[in-house]
């Protein structure tokens, strides 16, 4: 009896076997018995235009004591500030990144023939101011120079954080595709295919807001002096760039 079941299952086997065969059903590929694999770096670089426009100004003053160091910053800063909202700016767009008061104590020195004295008290302002208006930028920052802003640290021009989240989200999707990509490419070039994954790992997304430097005030001047048209700005795309280190198994 067991001789007959024996038999009878061989035969089902056997059956099953023919009709995935006879309907066209691949049977999944048996790994390479070395367990062969290739690593690669997928790499992929977002690009959006720039929705934000974001100026940094800076405010110093030096006097003899701590008050009139504070006085002339803030009305040098409020200055600024009028001149901005008259040209359409808010409250909600300006942000302080930092303040400091500090003495300096110093004996004065002869510097090429001059006597320069650094003691006194020091008072410095950060001020950020972001816009959505990107195209006004320029015009803002002759605005500001106007107003008696004499350091302009940066431009910089970048998404929301929205656009950043969607931009990380499509850089790192299309990276794993790179990955992908060139091990087919790898497997090919052996005559062997990609099985599986075995790992991948995401080593991050750099995201790269635009930034304008300004050294020297004295250009900035004189572009937005009256004489020449507002200071033009032009901007380059946003970017976010990731990678993603992956290992495939080959058959």
């Amino acid at each position: 009896m067991a001789k007959h079941h024996i038999m009878l299952g061989g035969i089902f086997a056997f059956a099953i076997i023919v009709a995935i065969f006879a309907i066209g059903v691949d049977l999944p590929v048996i790994p390479n018995p070395n367990g062969q694999t290739v690593s690669v770096t997928g790499t992929y670089t977002a690009k959006a235009e720039p929705t934000q426009a974001t100026l940094i100004i800076g405010f110093e003053n030096k006097a003899g004591n701590a008050a009139e160091a504070q006085q002339l910053n803030a009305d040098e800063m409020g200055n600024v500030l009028v001149a901005l909202r008259r040209a359409g700016l808010s409250d909600d767009d300006f942000k302080t990144l930092n303040y400091n008061l500090w003495n300096r104590d110093e004996p004065c020195r002869i510097y090429y023939g001059d006597e320069e004295c650094a003691s006194g008290y020091y008072a410095s302002h950060t001020l950020e101011v972001t816009t959505d208006k990107v195209d006004m930028i320029g015009r803002y920052l002759d605005i500001a120079i106007g107003a008696g802003a004499e350091n302009i640290h940066s431009v910089r021009f970048s998404v929301d954080e929205d656009a950043q989240n969607e931009m990380k989200k499509e850089s790192l999707e299309k990276a794993t595709r790179d990955s992908r990509d060139k091990a087919d490419a790898l497997a090919a070039g052996m005559g062997m295919k990609v099985y599986r994954v075995v790992s991948i790992t995401d080593s991050g997304s750099n995201y790269k807001p635009y930034p304008m430097m300004y050294a020297e005030m004295d250009e900035a001047r004189a572009l937005s002096g009256g004489v020449h048209a507002d200071t033009q700005l032009v901007a380059s795309d946003v970017e976010v760039y990731a990678t993603v280190y992956a290992e495939y198994e080959l058959a």
